[in-house]
Formats: structure tokens, C-alpha cells, sequence
């Protein structure tokens, strides 16, 4: 139990950056105290997507990041692969070949790309594309698809399921989930004030503030739901799949932060045989997806 301790520890740590920001953590207890005064407007409020609260997480987030990336290294000095150090660094090593050759690592990543986009073969019939640069802020688009999956891959997976290597592989991978999604469960202050505020404006005056938290709460389910099977997806890529390649798992994090979850709109709409063509399709990829993977596994 000393590893999953541990890895509560860090966890706690990891998220716990972002409200060593004052404002950040004098709106989180405005929240428990009085969820209405929180929600309204000024400068105590905290929106997750405002470009002053996206730099500032995105500080913490780096800092984190990097810190969780000297522990790594540590850890891995101890534990030297197969690979040599790459420019004095056995966790530079570790991201660019891990268990094997670079040129190998390099065709793993782009094999998991084209198994990721398989996968959502569904939701691309369905209309789902991918986000534009140009019709994106930037700030957001570089924190959703480039720093969180990066940051993200480097502690749930190279770190965590480091920590928890003498546990069957299985085990650490559901284990490494649960705090993946746990971890966005911080998120619920600001859904919650979201919640709180779009009551205001519709008249919900006799609404009382515990139904806020329920339906925040709500929402957060669906983002642990999502979170909790990605968590197990990329755990599974990354530990059985690709040989700890974690720029592969970088990639399949991007791309599934880009095209978000599958909407399943045809189990409810549209004409029977289209829905059918569109049931064909979701397994096709699903299948497409695992020979993949399973001819990447056999090398």
C-alpha cells in the first residue's frame, strides 16, 4: 500500500498547485461557504476558460510537470533500460526510445495515430472533426491538445504506473485511472458557480444552492466516466501496447482531447438503416482500432 500512497501523495500535490494561487483557492472556499457570492461576477470569480486563469493554471501546471519529470529521472537512474542515457538524461532516453531503437519509437507513434483515428471512425461519419488553430483560441488550443496531454501522459502514466511497477499490470492500470479522474474532480467549483449563475439569470430564486452542487456534480460524472476509460485505454497503450512509448500515449491523448467523446447520436436518431450503417461503422473502427494495436502488441 506504501505505492498507492504515495501516488495519493503526488496526486494530491499535482492538482493541489493550482490553489496555492490566492485567488484560486480564496474562490474554491467562497464556494463551500456561499456558493451564490461566488457565483456572480467580479474579480473574486474564476472561469476556467479566461485567459487570465488558463496562464495561471498553466503555471502550476508546469511546475508540476516538471517536477514530477525530475522525480522520473531520479527513479529511472536507479532502474537504467536498455537504452543509453540520451544527452546525460535517462528520462530524455526514456521519452524519445524507451525499450527500443528511436526509429522503432517513431513508427509506434505514428501506428498509434492511425489506430487512434480507426477508433474514431464512428464519430467522424457522425460529423465530429477535428478543431482548427484558426477557430480556436490559441491559449485554449495549446493547453487542451499540446500541454495537458504532454503533462498529463508524463504523471498518469510514466510516473504513476512507474510507482506502481511490482503490481500486476492490470491492477496498476485501473489504479492509475481512478486518480486520473480524480484528479479533474477540482473541476466542480467552477461547474458548480456555472451552475449557480445560469439559475440567476433564469429566475431560480427559490432554487436552493445544494441543487447547484447535485447538478455540478452531475456533469462531473460524464468527465469522470470519460477520464476513468481513457485512463484505462491509454494505460493499456502504453504499458501492454507500446513498450512504454510514451510519446505514442501522447499522441492518442491529443487526438482523443481533440475529437472528445464519441456522441453516439445514431442509437437515438435518424432512419433505422442509417443507424445500422452507423452501428457498422463504430465496431469497424473499434475492430480496426485492436488489430492494430494487437499487431503492434506481437512484434
Amino acid at each position: 500500500m506504501t505505492d498507492i500512497a504515495l501516488c495519493t501523495f503526488i496526486s494530491g500535490s499535482f492538482i493541489g498547485s493550482i490553489y496555492a494561487w490566492p485567488k484560486e483557492h480564496r474562490f474554491a472556499c467562497l464556494c463551500i461557504r456561499n456558493l451564490k457570492e461566488a457565483s456572480r461576477d467580479g474579480p473574486h470569480r474564476v472561469i476556467r476558460d479566461d485567459p487570465s486563469t488558463i496562464r495561471r493554471r498553466m503555471v502550476s501546471f508546469v511546475g508540476a510537470t516538471g517536477m514530477s519529470m525530475m522525480l522520473l529521472e531520479k527513479l529511472l537512474r536507479k532502474e537504467p533500460g536498455d537504452c543509453q542515457a540520451l544527452l546525460g538524461s535517462s528520462l530524455l532516453r526514456y521519452i524519445i526510445c524507451s525499450e527500443r531503437s528511436i526509429s522503432q519509437s517513431m513508427v509506434e507513434v505514428a501506428e498509434t495515430g492511425v489506430a487512434t483515428l480507426l477508433l474514431f471512425s464512428g464519430p467522424f461519419l457522425e460529423g465530429v472533426r477535428f478543431p482548427r488553430w484558426s477557430d480556436t483560441d490559441h491559449i485554449i488550443f495549446f493547453r487542451n491538445y499540446i500541454l495537458a496531454p504532454f503533462g498529463e501522459e508524463i504523471f498518469f502514466r510514466a510516473l504513476l504506473l512507474h510507482l506502481l511497477r511490482r503490481r500486476p499490470v492490470a491492477s496498476s492500470i485501473v489504479i492509475s485511472s481512478v486518480f486520473f479522474a480524480l484528479c479533474h474532480t477540482h473541476h466542480i467549483f467552477t461547474i458548480a458557480a456555472e451552475e449557480c449563475q445560469i439559475a440567476t439569470e433564469l429566475d431560480e430564486t427559490d432554487t436552493g444552492v445544494l441543487i447547484y452542487w447535485k447538478r455540478a456534480a452531475g456533469n462531473l460524472t460524464g468527465v469522470l466516466g470519460c477520464t476513468f476509460v481513457y485512463g484505462l485505454l491509454g494505460g493499456y497503450c502504453y504499458t501492454i501496447v507500446c513498450a512504454k512509448n510514451i510519446l505514442a500515449t501522447i499522441l492518442f491523448h491529443s487526438i482523443c482531447n481533440m475529437l472528445g467523446p464519441p456522441p453516439l447520436r445514431f442509437i437515438s436518431e435518424g432512419s433505422l438503416r442509417k443507424r445500422a450503417l452507423q452501428a457498422i461503422v463504430y465496431v469497424a473502427g473499434a475492430v480496426g482500432w485492436a488489430v492494430v494495436l494487437s499487431k503492434m502488441r506481437r512484434r
